[in-house]
């Protein structure tokens, strides 16, 4: 279990930080007229929870639990900085982001230690290959907790306190703000039918692309749906079933990758038979993405003047909407 910094009566630890565990509260007063900002505070606290509960043990369900609180949070303020680029939301973005980078290299090694603890039969110096990726583990869980004890939860909190205020009163038409919002998804999306067509069984890299572009746009439906739309299930269920496909591939590239670094280091080593698993699955896993009949065009709108393909209406009807919400500009922000 990872050491948590003891906290003083006053809600400060011995470095004048309070650490994940205090629950930071965001204030908020009065009506704000951006449909996005509310959810601000609650994305916040629940990253606060995670990184708390992961402090205390990094565990690979407690891991991922902050990974993907911290990608909803990402992706929420990337989504509120199309509508203003404040520099309280800028500075904890930038914070986020260099946070993540230990907690993806962790769970890689902890998504392989599990690969090959579920493999039925023991392939010929993969005792030896586990019990390195358990070193690695432990290692990553030490620079894992040092990056949580240094982040700073209460000015971090701060921002997101200024910055709410600063949406809520920014947003003179909140139209416009969805207008903005929906827009960027609809370049996001542009993105992932662009790298649909590119998928090619001899270029994994194909895959990774758009397992990327597909993640960015699941998770900004996440934040939009019942906002600004009412997204399918049945669509939303079809996305992640295509991340994950994808997101096994990128495992096994992972694995394939962290397998070569190993028997450099370990020239006496052979690992031929547990290369050759891993490179099989990751070939099976992109010919049956290329065999799903999937239709990306059920996914989302074409483009900004079409509606949305599980909603009535004509083309010109969203045209006309569109102009609806343009004729009026929100007020100018100053921070």
């Amino acid at each position: 279990m990872m050491a948590v910094k003891r906290v003083s009566k006053s809600g400060t630890d011995a470095d004048g930080q309070v650490p994940a565990g205090e629950a930071v509260p965001v204030e908020q007063e009065g009506h704000c007229s951006n449909p996005l900002a509310p959810s601000l505070e609650l994305y916040w606290l629940n990253f606060v929870r995670q990184l708390t509960a992961c402090q205390e043990n990094a565990s690979v369900e407690l891991v991922h639990d902050l990974r993907v609180a911290t990608r909803r949070l990402l992706t929420l303020l990337e989504l509120l900085l199309v509508q203003n680029k404040l520099k309280p939301v800028e500075r904890i973005h930038e914070e986020l982001k260099k946070l993540r980078t230990d907690f993806d290299k962790l769970r890689d090694t902890q998504v392989m230690i599990a690969e090959l603890s579920n493999m039925t039969t023991q392939m010929q110096g993969s005792a030896e290959f586990l019990a390195y990726l358990h070193k690695r583990e432990l290692s990553q869980k030490s620079a894992v907790g040092l990056d949580i004890a240094k982040y700073k939860v209460q000015r971090n909190a701060a921002r997101v306190t200024s910055a709410q205020k600063v949406l809520c009163d920014g947003c003179a038409d909140p139209a416009d703000c969805e207008r903005k919002v929906l827009r960027a998804m609809d370049r996001s999306f542009g993105t992932v039918q662009r790298l649909w067509r590119k998928l090619d069984s001899s270029k994994p890299a194909t895959f990774h692309a758009l397992r990327i572009a597909c993640r960015r746009f699941r998770y900004q439906l996440e934040v939009v749906n019942s906002i600004f739309i009412q997204y399918p299930s049945a669509n939303m269920i079809a996305i992640k079933a295509l991340q994950d496909k994808l997101g096994d591939i990128q495992n096994h590239e992972v694995m394939l990758g962290i397998l070569e670094r190993y028997t450099r280091k370990h020239g006496d080593c052979n690992l031929t038979g547990l290369r050759e698993s891993l490179a099989q699955k990751t070939a099976d896993a992109m010919t049956a993405i290329l065999m799903m009949d999937a239709k990306p065009e059920t996914l989302w709108r074409a483009s900004k003047r079409e509606v949305f393909p599980w909603a009535g209406g004509s083309a010109q009807e969203a045209a006309d909407g569109e102009t609806k919400r343009s004729r009026k500009k929100p007020a100018a922000v100053e921070e």
